[in-house]
């Protein structure tokens, strides 16, 4: 691997706000990045010297050997992944990685299951005892007590898309219509 490459990070999903802010805080710190994003008009690829990549999307069949590609070609010392959907894709493809000398921190399998899975995010919070705003499915909305703001949201996805705000329960079963494989949880107010 060349010593140019050493310094070198990747970060994917610089077109949201958590690869942009990473990418930006590495540049800051004088690290070369490689910005990638399957959104050509991502606005990480167009930060001031960054390297910027379009890849294709982490559900795409040809990702893995594109992004494989893309490490040997550029020979990042780490990638780092913004996007969450990315993780099983990216937990597949760790031994590949390695094997050019890219650092991965990617968590098991099944901790990335349970993070791109919102009711099962929450179960397993919920089992450690963390502090989280109730959640119900579909099918237990009747559950759900009186009086208490709601969200209605995908179960899985990102990016606030599909997200509707109600105020009663008979309002989130109507809700639980427009929303893909949805989630109602407790609306909790504050920042």
């Amino acid at each position: 691997m060349s010593s140019a490459g050493r310094g070198r990070i990747m970060v994917t999903g610089v077109g949201g706000a958590p690869g942009f802010d990473l990418a930006v805080g590495l540049l800051k710190r004088g690290i070369d990045v490689i910005g990638a994003d399957a959104d050509p008009l991502a606005p990480g690829l167009l930060i001031p010297g960054i390297i910027p990549r379009v890849t294709a999307s982490a559900d795409s069949p040809g990702y893995p050997a594109e992004l494989l590609g893309l490490c040997q070609e550029l020979r990042p010392a780490a990638l780092f992944s913004c996007v969450e959907h990315e993780l099983p894709a990216l937990i597949r493809m760790r031994h590949d990685l390695a094997g050019l000398g890219v650092r991965t921190w990617l968590p098991d399998a099944g901790g990335a299951q349970a993070c791109l899975d919102k009711a099962a995010f929450c179960a397993a919070l919920v089992r450690h005892g963390l502090p989280v705003p109730r959640s119900w499915l579909p099918h237990e909305v009747s559950q759900v007590p009186d009086g208490v703001p709601l969200v209605v949201k995908p179960r899985y996805g990102q990016g606030s898309k599909g997200v509707y705000f109600c105020s009663e329960r008979r309002q989130a079963a109507v809700l639980c219509e427009l929303a893909q494989d949805p989630v109602i949880k407790e609306r909790v107010p504050g920042r």
